[in-house]
């Protein structure tokens, strides 16, 4: 998505080729997209060229994406953490930086030496940023942006009349400093109205101080008002005229909102348009949930604009014509603020303007072309076996037409299917010729299926923790099993420094109990036994999820008879799990004749099982003796290479001294506001 709301997937296939394959269900990654010059400078015009000029409609195959901020992963908003945990996450999650996305370099260096050496290099400009700050949409002063041009800074000291309205402006004094005097800088202006009162007043306001955005939108209204056209405003102000149409939305904004926004707090364009969009009664509504608290005065734009979205079909995006537009009753609005040299008509009524582009679609449907469906995200559902054509299509290729639901377009992918299997020939002794037929052998069905191994883990999981709570343990098995269940492969330690929204096991308030009111370590046997227990069960675990311990949680429920913890297994949901082989195997074990029917089995050896214990053999925790031995080989084999105890440091000193200590959060490069603007 661009930032001005634009998805375009499709014009940039390799970065969207290169999102696919991350190790992530949903993300939220905020950068910018570079087609690099002969020296891997950003270059702007080869990536304007790579998507066909200006106005272009080319897909580019050249442009890579430079990740520089995650705000969101699988669930998670991230927005809240410090940048320095934000791109450690960022950099965890693409791994090596090469291919169509990438990690943008930091650098921690004097911001005067870093600034010189981008001049040199002749690069646009360098950004620095709070390592510890959290992600706020706009310019807060957390980061700055400083470019590699020569820039200077005026001051306002007047005006020289009209010569043709009487007490108007005929153009603005400007000064700046040359030594150790003011040098005139004169600013023409065009004569917009007779009327220029307005205009003076606004002008003497800015030289004074500057004003927030609420106030300069209260100025502009009071010129239209006089007859000033949004070009007179920005000409005589200096001002894009995107700027004046961008205040002039604040005429349809909340009050309540509008007091937040004079205090400089200012949602981006297409949020500000976005809001401007909804009647005040939405806006209202939405406003008493996202409005600032006293511990987070800023807003979250990106949220109030997002409650207050209603999908719209854009005018341009429509295959029909006007006659199927009026029979699905299809009436066109037009976006005002959208620039002028584009059909800005749209409709909120989604389901006719869908209704009206599939019966576009039925009826213009080209020859070797069909019908396809299309996921949530706008993607092509290919039929099955079928593989999609990336370059140009043959002759035996087959195209798929699909509405994407996201914008409502009409868009088509190519698509070809795998060649059938010719007939196998055999042929007989008296040489007759025979068509075999290869049918491919079924599949087996495993002894277990998934959702029994999630049972049998949740199953152990339950028997260890009820082991490690009541079991008889002696005290230096405790302590063993205590080591044993810090080397799971679901127990992570989390830095002070940063702020980790992924959970970790609570361990705290067990160890709280070995505090004495003097904030030294006091407790006496029983309580330390306790303690070691409830830690043990906040550690281990044999669950078929995030939290799996691994090997080690079974060697510790076999050492402390976690087995006979196991519940009765003969249930119809546990045994529904097993195959036929399996359930079979089990009832012979426990002398349970077969039925003829599966189902009848299960239901013999729940009756069979009744008032006794029923323990699937696959359930039992004691791994084997092979997965034990070559567990322990993955550590010796690492333990081999300090046998010389003065090969270990001893201190924190001695293990530093051996290289530089690196803090990699640094300040970020990143294009003008121009550049980055058109790149997302």
């Amino acid at each position: 998505m661009t930032r001005g709301g634009h998805d375009w997937t499709d014009r940039f296939p390799a970065i969207a080729a290169a999102a696919r394959k991350l190790g992530v269900g949903t993300a939220i990654l905020d950068g910018e997209a570079v087609v690099p010059d002969a020296e891997g400078r950003s270059d702007f015009g080869a990536l304007q060229r790579s998507l066909g000029g200006r106005g272009g409609k080319k897909a580019s195959e050249d442009a890579s994406l430079y990740a520089f901020d995650l705000l969101y992963f699988d669930g998670h908003d991230l927005t809240k953490m410090e940048l320095s945990g934000r791109r450690h996450l960022l950099g965890d999650l693409i791994g090596e930086n090469e291919g169509a996305i990438r990690v943008s370099q930091k650098i921690e260096v004097d911001g005067a030496t870093l600034l010189e050496a981008a001049r040199e290099h002749g690069l646009e400009g360098i950004i620095a940023k709070h390592r510890d700050s959290a992600y706020h949409s706009g310019r807060l002063g957390d980061w700055l942006k400083i470019k590699c041009i020569q820039s200077e800074s005026f001051v306002i000291v007047g005006y020289e009349p009209s010569a043709v309205a009487r007490g108007g402006i005929g153009s603005l004094l400007l000064a700046a400093y040359q030594g150790d005097a003011f040098v005139y800088v004169p600013l023409l202006l065009a004569d917009p109205s007779d009327d220029l009162g307005a205009m003076q007043s606004f002008a003497e306001n800015i030289a004074r101080e500057p004003l927030n955005p609420v106030d300069q939108w209260r100025a502009i209204e009071r010129l239209v008002a006089l007859g000033w056209t949004e070009e007179s405003i920005a000409m005589a102000l200096a001002l894009p005229s995107r700027q004046i149409r961008k205040l002039r939305l604040l005429a349809n904004i909340l009050p309540a909102m509008l007091d937040q926004m004079a205090r400089g707090d200012m949602p981006n364009e297409q949020q500000l348009r976005t809001i401007a969009a909804a009647g005040q009664d939405e806006q209202a509504e939405v406003w008493k949930k996202y409005k600032p608290k006293k511990q987070d005065p800023q807003v979250s734009w990106w949220e109030v604009a997002r409650a207050l979205t209603t999908t719209r079909m854009l005018a341009k995006h429509a295959s029909f014509g006007d006659d199927l537009a009026l029979a699905y009753g299809i009436t066109w609005v037009e976006d005002l603020f959208a620039p002028a040299d584009e059909d800005s008509r749209y409709t909120t009524d989604v389901e006719a303007f869908l209704g009206a582009q599939q019966e576009w679609l039925s009826n213009n449907l080209p020859k070797r072309g069909s019908v396809i469906e299309a996921n949530e995200y706008g993607q092509a559902k290919l039929p099955s076996k079928a593989q999609q054509v990336y370059g140009k299509p043959g002759k035996g290729d087959l195209t798929g037409w699909y509405i994407n639901a996201r914008d409502g377009s009409v868009q088509s992918v190519a698509y070809r299917m795998p060649e059938a299997k010719k007939p196998k020939l055999v042929k007989d002794a008296d040489g007759v010729e025979t068509v075999v037929e290869e049918v491919e052998a079924p599949k087996a069905r495993p002894d277990v299926t998934q959702k029994g191994l999630d049972m049998i883990g949740d199953l152990r999981t339950d028997a260890l923790h009820e082991a490690l709570a009541r079991a008889p343990i002696e005290d230096d098995t405790l302590m063993a099993l205590l080591i044993l269940a810090f080397t799971g492969t679901n127990v992570s330690i989390a830095s002070g420094a940063s702020d980790n929204p992924y959970g970790h096991a609570k361990c705290g308030p067990h160890a709280a109990r070995l505090i004495g009111e003097d904030g030294k370590l006091s407790f006496d046997r029983e309580t330390l036994v306790q303690a070691a227990r409830s830690v043990l069960i906040e550690a281990l675990s044999l669950r078929r999820n995030r939290s799996d311990s691994g090997l080690v949680a079974r060697i510790a429920g076999d050492s402390v008879g976690a087995d006979q913890f196991l519940p009765n297994m003969a249930t119809e949901d546990f045994l529904s799990c097993l195959s036929r082989t399996a359930l079979e195997a089990t009832a012979e074990t426990a002398g349970v004749p077969g039925r003829i029917k599966v189902k009848a089995t299960r239901a013999a050896l729940v009756e069979h099982f009744a008032e006794g214990k029923l323990v699937h053999p696959a359930a039992l925790l004691a791994p084997s003796a092979e997965e034990v031995r070559s567990w322990v080989g993955r550590y010796t084999s690492v333990d081999s290479g300090l046998e010389d105890a003065g090969d270990v440091p001893d201190t924190i000193e001695d293990q530093l001294s051996g290289g530089d200590i690196v803090d990699h959060s640094a300040a970020e490069e990143e294009a003008d506001e121009g550049f980055r603007e058109a790149a997302e």
